[in-house]
């Protein structure tokens, strides 16, 4: 027996979804997971924000060339437990066509995760999700 560490939990969460786009010569996204509601799972062993660090929007040979798809996302994501870093990745790829060519995606799909740095007592924790929003 392992000394340290929980006995696994899965359980599920709602949450806040925050994204901020730029579709202009940067073309860069970010945004921030809040006010997690766990049903199931420890919430004081996991991050009250995960924030989607700003990456930029991928569009050309690699995104935007599938039917409705305007673009894709690839970061990274950090957060914060017990004043320990967490960190990990997100992916996402914008939808939907406006008016004209040249309007705004009208909706965002993703997954993202953190987990704890390997080597500690919680090596094992982390926390995954899927997000959607439409265009507001």
């Amino acid at each position: 027996m392992r000394t340290g560490r929980r006995a696994p939990t899965v359980g599920s969460f709602t949450a806040d979804l925050e994204l901020e786009a730029n579709f202009g010569t940067s073309g860069v996204i970010d945004g921030e997971v809040s006010n997690f509601v766990f049903e199931g799972g420890v919430a004081s062993l996991l991050p009250s924000t995960v924030t989607l660090t700003s990456t930029n929007i991928r569009v050309g040979s690699h995104g935007g060339n599938e039917p409705n798809t305007r673009g894709h996302i690839d970061g990274n994501t950090e957060a914060s437990v017990a004043g320990e870093d967490w960190d990990g990745q997100w992916h996402g790829a914008f939808y939907g066509n406006g008016a004209s060519p040249t309007d705004h995606p009208t909706g965002v799909a993703g997954i993202f995760g953190v987990s704890s740095p390997s080597g500690d007592d919680h090596s094992d924790s982390g926390l995954t999700g899927s997000f959607g929003a439409h265009r507001q």
